[in-house]
This record gives structure tokens, C-alpha cells and sequence, in this order.
């Protein structure tokens, strides 16, 4: 697997693309924002096609099956169903992404967008 395109998006997080192995090619990912009272282990991840989680400090991911509108509900029924999908990233990526993610703790997006992006701060490199 591999990351790649880390970038700031209008949403004032980032996204990156993913190729995990049963995939066919690079998915693009937007990671959710983290509030400023979150505990900060994990943060929710999507595509148009999967929704997940990312795990800071294992740098491990969890992604539902591949499916129109993927959401967490959506999630929650693949897991009790034993269909999702666990990847783990290397280290190199893992702290590339979670250095990427902390850097944006702001409360703005692109184009005026207000956020609560502040729990980014402490996310561990």
C-alpha cells in the first residue's frame, strides 16, 4: 500500500490517495475534522466510495467494502458483518500524514468555511 497527494483541501483538513492491496488504483481520501474536544486516536476518513478510520499512532486504517454512498452507519454494518477492510501504512507515510493532518488545526476552510479543526494540534508525529 502507498500514499500519496498529501494535500490541504477546502474543507481546511487534508486529503491524500490511498492504493491498498485490492484495490485498482489510487482512491482519494478527505479526513474529517478533529474538534477541539475530541480525544485524538483516530479520525474519520472518506471517499466517494469508503468511509473509515485512521488510527494516529499505529498508523493503522479500517475502510468499509467498497459500495455508493459509503457513510459510518454504512461502516458499523460492514463491521458486524466481518467485511472490513484493515491496512496498516509504513512509517514513513504515517508520519508524513499525521504531520500533515496536526498542521492544519485552524478553524477556517478554502472560501470562508468555519470549522472546529483545532484537536489537530495534537495529533503525535
Amino acid at each position: 500500500m502507498e500514499i500519496q497527494n498529501i494535500t490541504n483541501n477546502i474543507l481546511g483538513t487534508v486529503s491524500f490517495e490511498l492504493k491498498a492491496k485490492g484495490h485498482r488504483g489510487f482512491q482519494s481520501f478527505t479526513v474529517y475534522p478533529i474538534g477541539k474536544n475530541e480525544k485524538v486516536e483516530k479520525v474519520a476518513i472518506q471517499s466517494d466510495k469508503r468511509f473509515g478510520y485512521y488510527f494516529f499512532e499505529t498508523g493503522k486504517i479500517l475502510l468499509s467494502k467498497s459500495q455508493n454512498y459509503s457513510n459510518s452507519v454504512k461502516f458499523q454494518m460492514d463491521k458486524i458483518n466481518n467485511k472490513i477492510t484493515e491496512i496498516t501504512i509504513n512509517a514513513v507515510d504515517k508520519v508524513n500524514l499525521n504531520l500533515n493532518i496536526r498542521i492544519t488545526d485552524e478553524n477556517k476552510g478554502g472560501r470562508g468555511i468555519i470549522i472546529d479543526n483545532q484537536g489537530a494540534n495534537q495529533v503525535k508525529i
